[in-house]
């Protein structure tokens, strides 16, 4: 017998063949992200916009300074004689500050007699301009040379005056004004010092050759000197007084130096060397 072939199936378009089905899965694709924008560009553009407005905005301000500083400028009026109250009122008018100082001088009371800058100088509005005000009436010093110190203590005082008393060595008397400072006739402020030296007198100077120089200086102290001691060699005993200057019985100011000349105990012997003679 012959096999007989079974008949081919046919499948017509369109019809679906039984079999195991068939799942499609879509493929995931990712989304693409957009492009970011170049920023670093604009960040340079800004810094060097940034950095222009400054050095715009400097000097722009130094011109404006130096236009203020120009029309700021005011002169320095003249104010040496005038009292107080018009030189303040004159100084705040110009836009200046008035800067007061009191002292003694020639001028009245409450007047002006220095300034500083002087007049005509240019400076900026709100500059100090220093002021001296004359503080007190002036009077004359009164001659008070020659006077006892207590009578020109008097006569300072009975001026409106102080005094201000120093002893020097003078040949005048003692107690006696050999010197005043300011001198007579020099106006000054009611109520300044008078310097006045007065004189220590004369005294004679004794004779202390020969003693041990403790002695010495104790009478010259005594007699109003002042011992100046010098060591020197000599045949004399060690210690004593071989020569003085002033020498004695001599009238000096009291407070005057006298030099001592002290013996070392060491005397110069002359020697004789090849018919040479030298002091050893």
């Amino acid at each position: 017998m012959r096999n007989r072939r079974s008949p081919a199936r046919r499948t017509r378009v369109g019809q679906e063949v039984a079999g195991p089905r068939v799942v499609e899965e879509d493929e995931y694709v990712p989304s693409r992200r957009p492009r970011l924008p170049e920023i670093w560009p604009w960040l340079l553009l800004l810094l060097l916009l940034v950095i222009g407005g400054l050095f715009a905005a400097y000097f722009l301000t130094l011109a404006d300074d130096n236009k203020k500083s120009s029309t700021s400028a005011v002169t320095v009026p003249a104010v040496v004689g005038l009292k107080e109250s018009r030189v303040v009122k004159q100084l705040d008018e110009r836009g200046l500050v008035p800067q007061l100082a009191t002292g003694p001088s020639k001028f009245p009371a409450g007047t002006v007699f220095a300034q500083d800058p002087g007049a005509g100088t240019s400076l900026n509005r709100g500059s100090l301009v220093k002021v001296s005000v004359s503080s007190a009436a002036q009077i004359s010093v009164p001659n008070v040379v020659g006077s006892t110190t207590s009578v020109a203590v008097s006569r300072l005082k009975a001026a409106g005056l102080q005094s201000q008393m120093t002893t020097v060595p003078a040949t005048a008397a003692p107690d006696v004004v050999v010197e005043q400072m300011p001198v007579a006739g020099t106006r000054v402020a009611k109520g300044s010092t008078v310097a006045l030296r007065g004189s220590k007198g004369e005294t004679t100077v004794p004779d202390v050759r020969g003693q041990p120089a403790s002695d010495a200086k104790a009478t010259l102290q005594t007699a109003g000197l002042v011992p100046v001691e010098f060591k020197v060699p000599s045949a004399q005993l060690t210690g004593t007084v071989t020569a003085q200057n002033p020498l004695q019985n001599k009238k000096v100011p009291r407070g005057s130096k006298v030099r001592v000349n002290v013996s070392t105990g060491s005397a110069s012997t002359p020697t004789t060397t090849s018919g040479t003679t030298t002091t050893a």
